[in-house]
């Protein structure tokens, strides 16, 4: 019953367009024994396209404003520019911003809220293997510090 009520109550919030729910902290809400695998966690697809052109834009919210509005899971695509830039991709013709950029903007928000989880898929959508495998590795490198010290406080 509590369960339905918290729904309930989450959709009148947003049918009356009342921010009673904080989205950037929903999940320190949670119970501590809850499972990942008891969660319905919001996320969206081709999560890095907010302001591409035509029909490569298929969210409006970039990536801070989709953390901010509560999504927790991530479709990231990204592709191999110039044989040594990751960039956000949709199809081999579009493309956004520097995948350095939205993984830093994920790692702020973490601090920041450190409550909270994010679960990211990640895809290559272009781009030759061996480069996207050797720039992606490069990139995650530079959060090491950060995944490890947040490792030693769970």
């Amino acid at each position: 019953m509590k369960k339905l009520y918290l729904f309930c109550l989450t959709v009148l919030c947003f049918v009356l367009n009342i921010n009673a729910v904080d989205y950037k902290n929903w999940m320190g809400e949670l119970p501590n024994e809850m499972k990942i695998s008891q969660l319905s966690v919001p996320g969206t697809h081709d999560s890095g396209t907010a302001g591409f052109l035509l029909c490569g834009e298929t969210q409006k919210l970039d990536i801070q404003s989709q953390l901010n509005s509560g999504v927790r899971a991530f479709d990231i695509r990204a592709g191999v520019q110039n044989g040594s830039t990751l960039l956000i991709f949709h199809s081999e013709l579009l493309h956004g911003s520097e995948i350095d950029k939205v993984f830093r903007t994920m790692t702020d928000f973490l601090i920041a809220h450190p409550s909270e989880c994010l679960f990211v898929v990640l895809k290559r959508e272009c781009g030759n293997e061996a480069t996207w495998n050797n720039l992606i590795q490069s990139c995650l490198q530079k959060y090491k510090t950060f995944f490890a010290d947040l490792n030693k406080n769970l």
